[in-house]
Order: C-alpha cells, then sequence, then structure tokens
C-alpha cells in the first residue's frame, strides 16, 4: 500500500513539475495569417480541430517559438520549418495541456541527416534526430530539416522525427528516459502498458509485426515509435493494433473522435 502510495505522489509531483508555467514569456501579438496557412495546409492534427482549439494551438505554436531558439546550420530555417518544430511539440500534449519543455533551450536544425559524431559528411549518416540532458546535448534538439519537411508533409506515412523527438522529452520529464512516461501514465495504466509493449517488441523482433522495427530496439524508442504512428495515422493503427491504440489515447487523453 505505502508502495502505491509513494508512486502515486511521485507521478503527481512530476505532473507539477512538467506543466508548470514558471519563465514562459506569454508577450505575443496577433497570430500571422502566413503561419495559419502553413497550419492548415500541412498539418494534418490542426486541420481536425474545431475554431476553439485552432486558437488555443496557434496561441501554444506562439508561445513555444517565443521561448525557444531554433537555429540552422548549414542551413536557413524557413517558416515553415519553424511551424513544424512547434507543432511537433504541442501535439503530443494538446489535450493534457501547456507545457514548454523547460529543459529545452535550443534547437538545431541540419539540412540532412547526420551521424553520432554530429558529422554533415562521411559514413553512416543515419540519424534523423536526437536530444539529451546531459554533456554536450543538454538542453539541445538536433533535427534533419529533410526528416522534419517530409514528417508533416507526408502525413500518413507513420514517420515524425519532430513528434518522435519530442516524446523522448516527455518520457524523460520523470528523469528516466524509459519508455515508461510516468507523468502521462495513470497507475492503473502501468501493468497493462508494460505488457503490451513487451508483445508488440517480441513481435516486431519475430518479424510479426508492421510497426517500425527501430521501435524494437528499446522501450524507449518503442513509445517514440508508436506515438509517432498514433499522431499520424491513427486510423491504421486502430485497425492493426487496437489495445495499442486504446491504450495510447488514454495516455495522451484523445477524444472518441480522434
Amino acid at each position: 500500500m505505502l508502495m502505491i502510495f509513494i508512486v502515486v505522489l511521485v507521478g503527481l509531483i512530476a505532473i507539477l513539475f512538467i506543466f508548470r508555467k514558471k519563465d514562459v514569456d506569454r508577450n505575443i501579438s496577433e497570430f500571422p495569417l502566413k503561419w495559419r496557412e502553413i497550419l492548415l495546409k500541412e498539418v494534418s492534427f490542426y486541420k481536425k480541430l474545431n475554431t476553439l482549439d485552432r486558437s488555443i494551438f496557434e496561441e501554444r505554436v506562439q508561445l513555444f517559438l517565443k521561448n525557444k531558439k531554433i537555429t540552422g546550420i548549414q542551413t536557413e530555417i524557413t517558416d515553415e520549418d519553424c511551424i513544424f518544430i512547434a507543432s511537433g511539440a504541442i501535439i503530443p500534449l494538446f489535450r493534457i495541456g501547456e507545457f514548454y519543455y523547460p529543459r529545452l533551450n535550443e534547437i538545431l536544425v541540419y539540412p540532412e541527416h547526420f551521424n553520432t559524431n554530429y558529422d554533415l559528411k562521411g559514413e553512416d549518416r543515419d540519424v534523423l534526430g536526437l536530444v539529451g540532458a546531459h554533456g554536450i546535448m543538454n538542453g539541445t534538439m538536433i533535427l534533419s530539416q529533410k526528416a522534419l519537411r517530409q514528417g508533416f508533409r507526408n502525413a500518413k506515412d507513420g514517420r515524425n522525427v519532430v513528434i518522435h523527438e519530442f516524446i523522448h522529452l516527455i518520457d524523460g520529464a520523470d528523469s528516466s528516459m524509459d519508455g515508461l512516461p510516468e507523468v502521462l501514465l495513470e497507475h492503473q495504466y502501468t501493468i497493462p502498458f508494460m505488457k503490451i509493449v513487451k508483445e508488440e517488441i517480441d513481435n516486431i523482433h519475430q518479424g510479426k509485426s508492421d510497426i517500425n522495427p527501430y521501435g524494437g530496439t528499446s522501450d524507449t524508442e518503442f513509445f517514440a515509435v508508436v506515438s509517432e504512428l498514433f499522431f499520424e495515422n491513427p486510423r491504421k493503427l486502430e485497425k492493426d493494433h487496437p489495445e495499442l491504440f486504446s491504450i495510447l489515447k488514454k495516455l495522451f487523453k484523445v477524444n472518441e473522435n480522434y
């Protein structure tokens, strides 16, 4: 009983921390028409929202861009890039509350894929995105510009590197990036979620799953991969993996019509 109380208490503290609004500059102006046109054209999640929710989404886009630095490395950043990055940050937690990733200071955008040494030339340049909390990556996210654009322009392929990397930050908000997002998981869903994760990873390893094989790398990557699919192509996930779809709906608190 005591252990359950401690787990719940830790979860509540984490939630209070993750959704705190401290140090957020809220001085914003009217939402630019050009930005709205990008959202309507390229961001399918936004297009599904009603008028009120679109207004909330737009405000959060502005607040995110007001409080985070986005820097192009050997490339120029466009309005579209900024909208894509902000949208990828907002979408996973839109139904839960405001959250502007207090541990994230800057997003670096590389023109192409890169390697684990952050090089844009040479072999093994297969990294699309990277985020960390320690060392050189402390407070920094790196994204491939090519990948971030493809993620939104191809809205149903189940892959979106921006959402993927922000899911990692959400997962790590409890100080442990382990594929078990305690700030989202209500206690009664923890064991069922872990059971589904194990079963699905086993299926990936046995070649019995249509989920991106990268999800079989670890629990951490599985959570990020299936979250991408959930927000990119929910109907496919619901059809092929109804149990997983159901629990992700509970985690992200999306409505029945999602």
